[in-house]
C-alpha cells in the first residue's frame, strides 16, 4: 500500500490518495462550516438579539413606571411642605375645598385667587393657590387616572389629650393601563 500526500499552495488543503490494488480512491478532508452549521448559529444568534431586544422593551417599561412614582412623590411632597408652611390654614380648613366632614378635595379650585405676580393677600388664598398648583403640576407631569388624586383632613384628639390635624394626600395615576394610587400622611401638631 503506497500513500501519497499532495499539498495545495494556494487553498492549504490536504489532499490523501490511497492505492490499493482497486481503482484509486480519493479521501479528501474537507475543511470549513456547512450550511446546517451556518443556519443553526444564524439561529442562536437570532434568538440572543431577540432577547436582548425584549430585555431593553422591559427596562423602558420599568424605566418609565419609575419616572411617575418619582413624580408622584416630588408633588406629594411639595403639597406636604406647602401645607407646613402655611400650618394656620391647613388648620383652619383651608386646603379642603369642600365642606364635607372630612373634608376631601378631588380638584382644584375654579379659578386661581392669586398668582405669581399678584401674590396672595391671605393664608386661606394662598391655601387655594397651593391646591390650584397641585392640580395643575398633575396635569403636567403625570398620566391622569380615572380618579382625581385628592386631599383629605380631619381634626384628631391623641390619647395624650393634644388635637392634631391630619392630612392624608393621596396621588393617583395611570400606569400602563392600570391605576395607581399611593398615600402620604401629615400630621400638624
Amino acid at each position: 500500500m503506497s500513500v501519497i500526500l499532495k499539498t495545495g499552495s494556494i487553498h492549504s488543503r490536504k489532499v490523501r490518495t490511497t492505492q490499493v490494488g482497486s481503482p484509486m480512491r480519493n479521501t479528501a478532508r474537507e475543511d470549513g462550516f456547512t450550511m446546517v452549521e451556518v443556519l443553526v448559529a444564524l439561529l442562536v444568534l437570532s434568538v440572543g438579539l431577540l432577547g436582548l431586544a425584549m430585555l431593553q422593551a422591559t427596562g423602558l417599561r420599568y424605566n418609565n413606571d419609575s419616572y411617575m412614582r418619582s413624580q408622584a412623590t416630588i408633588l406629594a411632597y411639595d403639597l406636604i411642605d406647602r401645607i407646613r408652611a402655611n400650618k394656620a390654614a391647613a388648620v383652619a380648613g383651608a386646603y379642603c375645598l369642600t365642606s364635607t366632614t372630612p373634608c376631601q378635595t378631588t380638584a382644584a379650585p375654579s379659578t386661581e385667587l392669586c398668582g405669581d405676580t399678584l401674590g396672595c393677600g391671605t393664608n386661606q388664598l394662598l391655601a387655594q393657590y397651593d391646591v390650584s398648583r397641585w392640580y395643575a403640576l398633575q396635569d403636567l407631569y403625570m398620566a391622569k387616572a380615572a380618579t382625581a388624586s385628592s386631599i383629605t383632613a380631619k381634626n384628631i384628639n391623641t390619647a395624650g389629650g393634644n388635637q392634631v390635624y391630619e392630612v392624608t394626600i393621596t396621588m393617583r395615576w395611570n400606569e400602563r393601563g392600570t391605576d395607581i394610587s399611593q398615600s402620604w400622611l401629615v400630621n400638624l401638631l
